[in-house]
């Protein structure tokens, strides 16, 4: 971050971050905690499984593919230039019924980035909902 706490993050630019299948483009570091921004890529037939995230609003907003959405007791399908809110405290899942599929992930307040890098560091669920507060259901 430069000293007047602007940046930017050029095409192509990012931190890896394999547990999102894409790349960090705002750390909660680089926003002073207030949201992180990450680029995600799936393939087709990629799923999430349900879970809920305690402490963290979640929202997407579909660059290409298509995404199927189940957020309590609503299900929706997603496209290019839809947005889509999953609140905390909300069990959630979503598979990608079109794709490859690409989706900006935004998460307030920042750090879920942090959850990323345990998950694909194999990190057990049980420690994942201590550490993250985030709780998978299936």
């Amino acid at each position: 971050m430069t000293s007047s706490g602007g940046f930017v993050v050029h095409a192509g630019g990012g931190k890896p971050v394999p547990g999102a299948g894409g790349f960090l483009l705002a750390s909660s570091v680089d926003t002073g905690g207030a949201f992180s921004l990450l680029l995600s890529r799936s393939p087709a037939g990629d799923h999430v499984p349900r879970h809920v995230h305690h402490a963290v609003d979640e929202a997407f907003f579909v660059l290409s593919g298509q995404y199927r959405i189940e957020c309590g007791d609503q299900t929706w399908t997603a496209a290019v230039d839809d947005f889509v809110f999953l609140p905390r405290g909300v069990a959630h899942s979503y598979d990608v019924v079109s794709g490859p599929a690409r989706k900006l992930i935004i998460a307030v307040p920042g750090g879920i980035e942090n959850f990323f890098d345990d998950l694909a560091d194999g990190v057990d669920p049980t420690t994942l909902t201590h550490r993250h507060g985030v709780q998978f259901l299936d």
